[in-house]
């Protein structure tokens, strides 16, 4: 498997640090720039931050564990059910803002249950900075925050709205967010535009039932341990706050038509509340032994939908053979139609092959001053900007996301050649240029860039800076 799609976006933001862009805030182009700078542009690079956050997150967990009074077995179990869940297993093999979101959403939780269990203020400074930095990452926290909100005034904690020490957390949380906050009002809302594209292009295909069939998926085996968990929130006064409050997420996700990852961190913490009531009913060493290697046996046949350790086409082969047996999952994409791979795993295919032809048509020109490189979507661009930097090739350009934010007005001196990467050569395109010629295409069928091709379209019919200028307003103007 190659870089994910998304993991060519976050890495070319960190070439172009800011407060924030399109589809994220700014936090994940911080931490890719960190990392680029210590190791370069590398699969390394691109998997360490991750990899060692899965460590922290898997403690934090335990820690919860702990906090609900569960003894080492309540701990370890908690480790074990969190690590051996789909969600798991894929969100930290992959550079994005959704494993940073399941440590928040979890360390937020955590907060507020030493609050819960304390009542002293200092966790609410705490809880303060923590949202603050979350929103940073991901706006997804808003609807933890919005249903605690909410949750509160029926609780025995209700006088925290006249407490000083809650608006100084809230003051807290919004001067950490405050310069995406600024950035986003400046840029007239982007978030917006993006929700609605989003809507438009992938969430009217989640109905209510994909998504209640996500949290099970997701879960695995560890949903009864989740489930456990609730119950026993529910049943405890104290507790009850907790239980009510990740109910009103999850309802709340499913009536705005959310994806079912969207929901995925409130699940941890009540992995470690369910592992603690197992933990106190399961006294038996054997039992509890043989009930963590039930865990780690039973995840065993779906480990290669969390971890793509084998071949792509032996995935695909293997998928199919599950298929045979009446058990189809996770080959749903975003558009509502099933393919031969995950989602994620077609989208970590083809990256190279798009990189060669886009450095073999770049090496071939007369003129690489004269010569810009163009790809329709942020995964074509940041694929050949970042791997083929090593050549000292330019970065590509793209209109769509935050690359849109750093097209040059105008090229000096003219265009005379362009590199230009789609699934198809657009008409302007073809009018404009006089030779063209295609230089390769991703013939993967298990590729999402399926069907990419790269081509190399020279000595324009009339100025490409007029071109240009026209193709901006329109975009702009869209």
């Amino acid at each position: 498997m190659e870089f994910h799609r998304d993991e060519l976006l976050y890495f070319s933001l960190s070439n172009h640090l800011d407060l924030g862009y399109a589809s994220v805030p700014p936090m994940i182009s911080w931490i890719a720039w960190i990392s680029k700078s210590i190791f370069g542009f590398s699969p390394f690079a691109v998997k360490i931050f991750p990899a060692l956050l899965s460590g922290v997150f898997v403690y934090l967990t335990a820690m919860i564990a702990k906090e609900f009074k569960g003894g080492f077995y309540a701990q370890i179990l908690t480790a074990v059910a969190v690590m051996c869940t789909p969600l798991s297993l894929r969100a930290f093999i992959l550079f994005q803002p959704v494993p940073l979101d399941l440590f928040f959403w979890t360390l937020t939780l955590f907060i507020v249950l030493k609050y819960v269990n304390t009542e002293k203020t200092e966790w609410l400074y705490y809880l303060g900075l923590t949202l603050g930095l979350a929103l940073l990452n991901k706006y997804l926290i808003l609807i933890l925050i919005f249903v605690l909100l909410l949750v509160i005034p029926f609780t025995r904690h209700r006088n925290l709205f006249l407490s000083k020490h809650f608006y100084a957390s809230v003051a807290i949380a919004l001067l950490i967010w405050s310069p995406n906050l600024y950035w986003q009002i400046s840029n007239d809302f982007p978030v917006i535009t993006h929700m609605a594209q989003l809507e438009e292009t992938q969430l009217r295909n989640v109905s209510k039932w994909s998504f209640v069939k996500g949290q099970l998926l997701m879960l695995y085996t560890s949903f009864v341990i989740a489930a456990i968990g609730l119950m026993a929130l529910l049943k405890q006064q104290k507790y009850r706050m907790l239980g009510a409050l990740i109910i009103g997420v999850v309802i709340l996700l499913m009536l705005l038509n959310a994806k079912d990852y969207y929901a995925a961190g409130v699940y941890p913490f009540l992995i470690a509340a369910g592992s603690v009531t197992v933990a106190s009913n399961l006294t038996v060493f054997w039992k509890r032994l043989f009930l963590i290697i039930l865990f780690i046996v039973l995840v065993l046949p779906i480990l290669p939908l969390g971890i793509p350790f084998m071949k792509p086409q032996k995935i695909a082969n293997y998928l199919d053979q599950l298929e045979e047996i009446g058990i189809d999952i996770g080959r749903n994409h975003e558009d509502g139609q099933k393919y031969p791979l995950p989602q994620d795993y077609a989208d970590m295919l083809g990256w190279y092959e798009i990189a060669q032809y886009a450095r073999q048509a770049y090496d071939s020109v007369d003129s690489q001053e004269t010569t810009i490189i163009y790809g329709e979507n942020y995964g074509l661009a940041g694929a050949v900007s970042l791997i083929n930097k090593e050549y000292g090739h330019p970065e590509a350009l793209s209109f769509f996301d935050a690359f849109g934010y750093w097209v040059p007005e105008s090229f000096d001196p003219e265009i005379k050649s362009l590199i230009y990467i789609n699934d198809e050569l657009g008409s302007d395109v073809a009018q404009l240029f006089k030779e063209i010629e295609m230089i390769g295409e991703v013939t993967d069928p298990l590729s999402r860039q399926y069907g990419i091709k790269v081509y190399l379209c020279q000595n324009p019919r009339r100025s490409f800076n007029e071109f240009w200028t026209e193709t901006l307003l329109r975009v702009r103007n869209d």
